[in-house]
């Protein structure tokens, strides 16, 4: 698997495989995939793990969902993931039912309590991480899919 920063350049330009299909890493969000099948579709996904094992979830196709979201739904799903919350198969990332407050404790219990020494060490980690100080800011009630 190759990693690049992939681009909504490269990938309108990016050639089918002659056959199978070749899957991408994205350079800038870890976990990020993008497969090209040797037909021309183009599907970002991404790849994390929770408890011990690695999940796969399927973002959707490009054109229809760009790479800016992609970018932001992987961000979501892998913070989830830190906080050990797995995916159920009949929810999509596109119509989560928990909201932002909800994760960032589930976040803090199951990752950032076992993970460090004090709270204010906690505190710190969630003070500095810029993903989380938007999602809490932005609308820490409101459920994940409408903001």
């Amino acid at each position: 698997m190759a990693v690049h920063r992939l681009t909504d350049r490269w990938l309108a330009s990016c050639p089918p495989p002659p056959r199978g299909r070749l899957e991408f890493a994205d350079g800038l969000c870890p976990g990020l995939r993008a497969r090209v099948t040797s037909k021309g579709k183009k599907s970002f996904s991404v790849v994390s793990w929770v408890n011990g094992r690695q999940q796969r979830e399927t973002i959707g196709q490009y054109p229809l969902v760009s790479l800016a979201d992609a970018r932001a739904r992987a961000k979501i799903a892998l913070i989830g993931a830190a906080a050990g919350v797995v995916p159920r198969k009949e929810e999509s990332l596109a119509e989560p039912s928990i909201t932002y407050a909800e994760l960032a404790l589930l976040y803090v219990e199951r990752h950032l309590k076992p993970n460090t020494r004090s709270w204010r060490n906690i505190h710190s980690s969630l003070l500095r991480h810029p993903t989380l100080q938007h999602l809490l800011t932005c609308s820490p009630s409101a459920p994940m899919a409408q903001i």
